[in-house]
């Protein structure tokens, strides 16, 4: 269960609370909004001291205020295991460029960069991702061993210390153009091609290790072989039948791709609502799949919730069954089977 609407410890707190009172199995919680959206390895509001970029953190670095947004994650991961449910942090692999000065970031980039823990162009000069999300941002090099220990080196104390259960390793694709090359010398689309699994498969051997096997991964890319790193999901879809219909056939080809233990979003993740309808359908099919989760985008302050909990649709909607009539999918039946047989 996700939304990136739970910024806060307090919000996080309340979902569970409800999940608990609403009697809805739940093992595991994905938090996508907890880090500083800088460093990616600093919870947001925490008070630290700039370290040199070839530190990595510890627990005992930082300060957390009681009137920030998390003021004890720790004790948060804590009563999240009392209760019976795992914890995953969203990660990227870029290193972003910030609206605002951030000494912690600016070091690290430096520190990278110099030693060479970065994706280059053939000419030697640093690639920045050209694309709109976490543009020019360098890229991490996980074809580079010791790259690839720097970086997740940064993290070690959240798996160690706060004791979260692995990670949401989002993103993948910010690689482009045949220039580009990486530490070992693979260049342009099979780098392109190879990344996203270099990348995922660091976090899931770097996680299982710290915790002694008992830690798990959830992503997005990948390519040829990535059902080595479980788990994966489908991606983001708005909430719509068509959207649903094509998370079947993703699931489905995914499956047949070696990638076994696949999911979606619940009836979608952007634009508007779900309809109890699909969200009731959507919830039935999420049923059989190896992963059911719902997960929602963000919301300015101000605009309705877009929640995807079912109390939130249900609220939403007003109505406590779904539509009587059949869904879209179900009209024709022979149409349904065939998707499947394809």
């Amino acid at each position: 269960m996700s939304s990136n609407e739970w910024n806060n410890q307090a919000r996080v707190e309340h979902e569970v609370a409800m999940t608990r009172q609403h009697g809805i199995p739940a093992t595991v919680l994905v938090i996508e909004a907890w880090s500083d959206e800088i460093t990616f390895y600093t919870w947001n509001g925490a008070q630290f001291t700039p370290r040199s970029g070839d530190r990595a953190p510890r627990l005992a670095d930082f300060t957390y205020p009681a009137a920030g947004p998390w003021p004890d994650p720790k004790r948060m991961v804590d009563d999240l295991h009392a209760a019976g449910i795992r914890l995953l942090l969203w990660q990227i692999p870029a290193l972003k460029q910030g609206d605002e000065p951030s000494a912690q970031h600016d070091a690290d980039v430096a520190y990278a960069i110099e030693q060479g823990y970065v994706i280059r162009r053939k000419d030697g000069s640093v690639y920045r991702n050209p694309a709109f999300w976490f543009n020019q941002a360098p890229i991490p090099d996980f074809t580079n061993p010791a790259a690839a220990a720097w970086w997740l080196s940064k993290r070690a104390y959240l798996l160690d210390e706060i004791g979260v259960d692995g990670f949401k390793t989002d993103g993948g694709e910010h690689l482009q153009g045949s220039d580009i090359v990486a530490f070992d010398g693979t260049t342009g689309s099979e780098l392109v091609n190879a990344y996203p699994n270099l990348y995922v498969g660091a976090y899931y051997r770097f996680a299982r290790a710290r915790r002694n096997g008992d830690a798990i991964i959830f992503s997005r890319a990948g390519y040829a072989g990535a059902g080595a790193f479980p788990l994966h999901w489908e991606g983001d879809e708005n909430s719509s039948w068509e959207a649903f219909r094509r998370s079947l056939i993703a699931g489905l080809t995914a499956g047949l791709g070696g990638i076994l233990f696949w999911g979606w979003d619940i009836a979608g993740f952007s634009q508007a609502l779900p309809t109890a309808e699909l969200y009731l359908r959507a919830t039935a099919m999420a049923a059989f799949c190896p992963i059911m989760q719902y997960h929602s985008e963000y919301t300015p302050p101000g605009e309705p919730s877009k929640d995807r909990t079912p109390w939130r649709v249900q609220e939403h909607s007003g109505d406590e069954r779904g539509d009587p009539g059949l869904s879209p999918l179900c009209q024709h039946p022979d149409e349904l089977a065939a998707l499947f047989a394809e």
